[in-house]
């Protein structure tokens, strides 16, 4: 994350007549770790140029364009929320109004159709500016997290909006967003763009976090409680298809403590323990008893189907949230797992809105779903793949293997290859970008 840790510093802390002789600082840093010329680094913006923009419908977010010669491509980066060296709470309300704006014939996750628009106004000019500096070279565009969403919703822009006849005839636009969050709905039909590639790590839940999603799970959550199930119960049903041996590593690798669920009741017989008051090696020895008394020959937790039956009952009779589901607008999304200490990631390949919508449609939960979803997991995945000043460089167009589709019309003719040809050039791919 070479923008966010190179371009921002400072600037929160700086006074106004003192933001553009930071700014200017950190870029000459960000082109080193690029091993660019600053001349290459030509628009940074950050909100501290403009602070009187306090409101998320005036907010531009913070973004660079770096001209790439080598791939012959102008790069727009999109950052995502500011949370350091200080947070930027207008980065934080743009995620967090979630409710629906309209956009390009359907609605749009408001936040991010306000921060869209602005982006139109002030980085898409500066782009077009660059692609008719440098003729036939094609665009990317980048973004983590808030900023994968705005790069989803600023493709469509230039792909189907007014913006489009902005840009320098037969420009080609490649997109990809990492830890995205749904962006877009409608009624009629969702546009699926088969040049934004989603990338997600292992169990980054942010694919799934929408107003409607959360909403939901609030009131799933609260019909359940309505039941009045022990907690033994409900710890029961959350591990009723996990592995334990897996549960149990996940808790030591996250120091995790199991006190929220032992409450003492002697009711059923059982004295629950607390765990906060014991070492290490007792909590661990108490919840392998526990492991032991309930588990299954299969190596999971039996739950009578009566109590799934009435949990079923009870969720599906939910009210309906008048907040509609969002969708991703990319063709490709990209699921890559990768564990410690372990050189070759797993990577798993979802493709049209079908396959994008397992993620979209639900908000997944999971013990790393915070941790994944960091700068850091992220890093991680792509650690000694390559590096910031790496000389290595790969077309763009590498990305074109995982489009199964061929002599179809669209941004650029498909290829279509077998899955190990794929593995093989979305790893160059990736190491090219550094």
């Amino acid at each position: 994350m070479a923008a966010d840790t190179n371009i921002r510093p400072g600037t929160n802390k700086a006074k106004q007549s003192q933001v553009l002789e930071v700014i200017e600082q950190n870029k000459l840093k960000y082109a080193a770790a690029l091993n660019v010329s600053s001349s290459q680094v030509p628009w940074v913006w950050i909100s501290e140029i403009e602070r009187n923009r306090t409101t998320i419908s005036t907010y531009i977010p913070d973004h660079i364009i770096t001209i790439d010669h080598k791939q012959k491509c102008v790069v727009l980066t999109i950052l995502g929320t500011r949370v350091y060296p200080a947070p930027q709470p207008l980065d934080i309300i743009m995620d967090l109004v979630g409710t629906t704006e309209p956009f390009l014939g359907g609605e749009g996750h408001a936040g991010m159709v306000f921060g869209t628009r602005n982006l139109v106004a002030t980085a898409v000019p500066k782009v077009v500016s660059e692609l008719e500096k440098h003729p036939g070279y094609s665009l990317l565009i980048l973004g983590y997290s808030l900023g994968a969403g705005l790069a989803q919703l600023l493709t469509m822009e230039l792909e189907l909006g007014k913006s489009n006849d902005r840009l320098p005839s037969g420009t080609e636009i490649t997109t990809i967003g990492y830890g995205s969050p749904p962006v877009f709905t409608s009624n009629t039909t969702i546009p699926i763009l088969e040049n934004i590639f989603l990338v997600q790590n292992n169990n980054d839940g942010i694919s799934g976090a929408s107003l409607r999603n959360v909403n939901d799970v609030f009131l799933k959550t609260s019909a359940i409680d309505k039941l009045n199930y022990k907690r033994r119960l409900l710890l029961k049903m959350l591990l009723s298809d996990v592995n334990p041996d897996e549960f149990q590593e996940t808790i030591e690798k996250n120091n995790i403590t199991l006190s929220n669920f032992d409450l003492t009741d002697t009711k059923d017989g059982v004295e629950w323990i607390d765990f906060s008051e014991l070492t290490n090696e007792d909590q661990k020895s108490n919840y392998e008893e526990i492991v032991e008394d309930e588990e299954s020959d299969d190596d999971t937790f039996h739950v009578e189907e009566d109590i799934w039956q009435e949990v079923d009952r009870v969720v599906s009779n939910i009210p309906l949230s008048e907040e509609p589901y969002l969708h991703h607008v990319g063709e490709t999304f990209l699921v890559i797992k990768r564990k410690d200490n372990n050189p070759v990631a797993e990577v798993k390949k979802y493709q049209g809105l079908n396959q994008t919508d397992l993620f979209s449609r639900q908000l997944l939960f999971s013990p790393s779903m915070f941790d994944d979803h960091m700068p850091g997991g992220y890093d991680h995945i792509f650690k000694d793949t390559g590096s910031l000043n790496t000389t290595l460089r790969v077309d763009l167009k590498a990305l074109d293997v995982l489009l199964e589709r061929k002599d179809e019309k669209g941004f650029r003719k498909k290829m279509k290859k077998k899955w190990r040809v794929f593995k093989t050039n979305t790893k160059q791919f990736f190491k090219g970008l550094g």
